[in-house]
């Protein structure tokens, strides 16, 4: 009974039993329920258990599927939370080198993911629309026969449009192609080559890495990329999907 399932999951997650609750709340997951409420309560309890990687992929998750509700203010002080102690325990080993943490995903790739995608996709409709209604009011002879100042106002009212019109194609592109997912393992590495015996770099707990392949190999390997240049191969069971 999943009812039943996530009372004895909240129960344990009130009372402090973080490694029950995850076990619990992993298993509503393995059964299909999935929402913002159960990812905040995972990322939670997994942030409870200093488990930063699984963390920061719940809280994600969660802020997602709920971006201006009820729970938000909490998922984004929590998913800070596991940040701050992520980067303070690995601090020493980051600035040495001695793992990988590099979370840009190039210009175009920030550009586009930049703000939700709903808010965008408003955006543009919402300008198309005034953008239209003007026009359709003006009339395209009236335009053609401004002159001026008054020409150079009127064509200016379409740089609006056409900036939210090429962001929210962005956006639909970087949602169809770009693949990105969460670090979740403690112990991760990057390796050389497809094989999990290849030599590799150590990479962060918690980063965000591009996936570059679209399903894992026989090994269980996916090609990913960290930052804007350096790609090699992890563990699927390393990653958390976005």
């Amino acid at each position: 009974d999943p009812e039943a399932q996530w009372r004895a999951a909240n129960d344990d997650w009130f009372a402090g039993r973080d490694a029950a609750a995850l076990q619990r709340y992993e298993a509503l997951l393995d059964g299909g329920l999935d929402n913002a409420a159960l990812r905040y309560n995972l990322g939670t309890a997994a942030l409870r258990l200093e488990r930063y990687g699984l963390a920061i992929h719940h809280l994600k998750l969660a802020l997602r599927a709920d971006p201006a509700g009820d729970l938000s203010a909490d998922i984004e002080a929590n998913l800070a939370l596991a940040r701050e102690a992520l980067l303070e325990r690995d601090r020493d080993r980051i600035e040495k080198g001695q793992v990988a943490f590099d979370e840009s995903h190039g210009l175009w790739v920030t550009l586009f993911t930049l703000l939700p995608r709903l808010p965008v996709l408003i955006l543009a409709t919402v300008l198309a629309a005034i953008f239209l209604l003007s026009l359709g009011s003006l009339g395209l002879r009236r335009l053609a026969h401004l002159h001026g100042a008054a020409r150079v106002a009127a064509w200016a009212a379409l740089v609006p449009f056409l900036l939210a019109l090429a962001l929210a194609g962005g956006r639909l592109w970087a949602d169809g192609t770009v693949r990105i997912a969460v670090v979740t393992a403690p112990e991760a590495l990057l390796r050389e080559a497809p094989n999990p015996a290849a030599r590799g770099i150590p990479v962060a707990e918690g980063l965000e890495v591009r996936i570059l392949g679209t399903t894992p190999d026989e090994a269980g390997l996916l090609e990913v990329r960290i930052g804007d240049e350096r790609d090699g191969w992890m563990r699927s069971d390393e990653l958390g999907r976005l």
